[in-house]
């Protein structure tokens, strides 16, 4: 059995053939990447500007989205921008998840701004999932830090919990070595989830990668595959991949053995 064949029977031997997991991208490459992968249903959705998102929630047929805004944490607070946040959820479809300022207490480009803090970040949080309820909409906080790091950063009481993760070189072995999966990357991703039981107090949280990738095309259908079993095997709800062209590079359309992957991990 050759590299991409194996890739897809283990993991279709693993999940029996079907896993309820959401599969899908960043939303500029979703059309390309679910031709691939016909069952891919997720895609990522950004509005960058402060205090700047639609009217109505952003629909694709057939998809559901996670979608990160940023709110301003003083408007928010004060209670200025509840009503515009408010017709935004109404107006979703089922399993619609949203996110405030993403990646909170990692991006560099949040640092000038001098509000995006521990303390205004949890109001935020709290703030945002009292907004939700009664919607159709999900709110939880997406991180992209040591595990350790982030409870100042996420109160307990979320509807789900996010990590934005990639194959760095600290989940390979030592002096560029292959990936290790079933030490650095799976206690990266236990520790993740022992901070988010901590916080919330339940055993099974629901849990979103809202981004992921590697920079090796080699590497990808590994790393994918590593992560959905993990998810799957710990009540995941999303996997989300992000492209770009520089960083972790493009979609591919023509590498087979990473869609092969993917096709396995979205029930194909």
């Amino acid at each position: 059995m050759d590299g991409e064949g194996a890739v897809s029977f283990h993991v279709l031997s693993l999940l029996g053939g079907c896993m309820s997991l959401i599969v899908g991208s960043s939303a500029e490459d979703f059309a390309a990447f679910r031709e691939a992968i016909p069952a891919a249903s997720g895609r990522r959705v950004y509005y960058p500007q402060p205090n700047i998102w639609p009217s109505k929630w952003p629909l694709v047929d057939g998809s559901t989205a996670v979608l990160s805004i940023r709110p301003v944490p003083a408007d928010l607070l004060a209670g200025k921008l509840d009503d515009s946040i408010r017709a935004l959820c109404e107006s979703a479809p089922g399993n619609a998840d949203l996110n405030a300022w993403h990646e909170a207490g990692n991006l560099a480009e949040y640092a000038p701004l001098g509000f995006i803090t521990p303390p205004a970040m949890r109001a935020v949080h709290q703030h945002m999932q009292q907004l939700v309820e009664g919607t159709p909409v999900s709110y939880g906080a997406v991180l992209c830090m040591p595990p350790k790091s982030m409870p100042q950063w996420m109160p307990g009481g979320l509807d789900w919990y996010g990590l934005d993760i990639y194959d760095w070189p600290q989940f390979h072995f030592p002096n560029g070595g292959p990936l290790d999966i079933s030490g650095r990357l799976t206690e990266r991703l236990n520790s993740w989830l022992a901070v988010v039981r901590a916080q919330t107090g339940l055993k099974d949280p629901k849990l979103n990668i809202c981004e992921t990738n590697s920079a090796q095309p080699a590497s990808r259908a590994k790393w994918f595959t590593a992560l959905g079993e993990w998810l799957h095997a710990n009540g995941g709800h999303r996997m989300l991949t992000f492209w770009s062209d520089a960083g972790c590079g493009p979609w591919l359309p023509d590498d087979l053995a990473t869609i092969e992957a993917l096709r396995a991990l979205a029930a194909l």
